[in-house]
């Protein structure tokens, strides 16, 4: 294999090409990755899996983010300097293939790619096993990451002291009519990844016109900002793909029954993703728990309507915590 690249005197009557070997391009990727490497922190599993993390604050109380289907714990950046400020501190993790984790397909072992939460309850115990946090902590788990935490809170209900659901849910629905709408989402994911349509709404979303507007829109610094769509923008088709198939297998009702610690539970009116009936109905399920619904927010509760969230938050923090 080989690539030639095209050069043109300003006048543009000579051309020439330089013929690059393929090692040479692949001795430079690995530059690139291996400079990736060493620039953010990583934690590397049992398997050898490199994931993300990043660790806020030197507070006595630590709280472990866990973020979302597609996204990353860039995504928690609102919260950080509130909860830091008051004490706490902040553990962000990145789930294999998402944020600035290893994208490499092949950290999902074949025989967790039927039972993703698996996997991800593993990474987080051997995190925190890493980290050599044995005492207690709290969970804060958004969407996806919501289920995740719940599930960690009933494997550990002796140092899972709090915890918060926000915009999450106990399984994809129960509305047969909301189900088939679901199975769409290959064929939608397919569509976002076709390069035609990929190279438009990247080039949209990485226009400085475009981004500094959406910062003084949603009252959000511009490096946050970026962090974030440059997360969503390098996940892997495939990484979402094989959530989602997972995604759709999970109902972890009778866990959130389980569930004894003092809860949190955040919906949002506007949210289509994760309705508020579903957050409504885990209410229901855990026995401490209290709920708020946030309106004019969608699925982004803790971005949208940041001031508001971050006050809930740190009110039941206080309580609780």
């Amino acid at each position: 294999m080989s690539v030639f690249v095209n050069f043109r005197s300003p006048a543009g009557k000579k051309s020439f090409y330089l013929k690059q070997s393929s090692g040479i391009i692949l001795k430079m990727r690995m530059i690139i990755l291996v400079i990736e490497m060493i620039s953010v922190p990583t934690y590397r599993t049992p398997d050898g899996a490199r994931l993300f993390y990043d660790i806020k604050g030197d507070g006595e109380k630590p709280i472990f983010f866990l973020h979302g289907w597609g996204i990353s714990s860039a995504f928690f950046s609102e919260q950080v300097e509130p909860l830091m400020s008051n004490g706490y501190k902040i553990i962000l993790l990145d789930s294999r293939m998402h944020g600035k984790s290893e994208k490499n397909q092949s950290v999902i072992p074949e025989i967790y790619k039927d039972n993703l939460l698996e996997l991800m309850l593993d990474d987080f115990f051997n995190f925190k096993k890493e980290l050599g946090i044995d005492g207690d902590y709290m969970l804060f788990g958004h969407s996806a990451g919501g289920a995740v935490s719940a599930c960690i809170a009933n494997k550990d209900p002796k140092h899972v002291k709090a915890l918060a659901i926000i915009n999450s849910s106990y399984t994809i629905s129960e509305n047969p009519a909301i189900i088939l709408l679901w199975e769409l989402v290959p064929l939608f994911v397919r569509a976002l990844y076709n390069p035609y349509i990929r190279n438009g709404y990247k080039m949209v979303l990485r226009s400085k016109s475009i981004q500094y507007s959406l910062s003084l829109a949603l009252d959000i610094p511009l490096a946050n900002l970026q962090a974030w769509i440059n997360d969503i923008l390098t996940i892997p088709r495939q990484a979402l793909v094989l959530e989602y198939m997972n995604l759709k297998r999970v109902n972890i009702k009778d866990i959130m029954k389980s569930i004894t610690c003092p809860t949190l539970i955040v919906a949002s009116d506007l949210d289509l993703i994760t309705p508020a009936i579903m957050s409504k109905t885990i209410h229901e399920l855990i026995h401490d728990s209290e709920l708020h619904v946030i309106k004019n927010a969608g699925h982004l509760a803790m971005i949208e309507q940041k001031e508001e969230f971050n006050s809930i938050l740190l009110d039941f923090l206080k309580r609780h915590y």
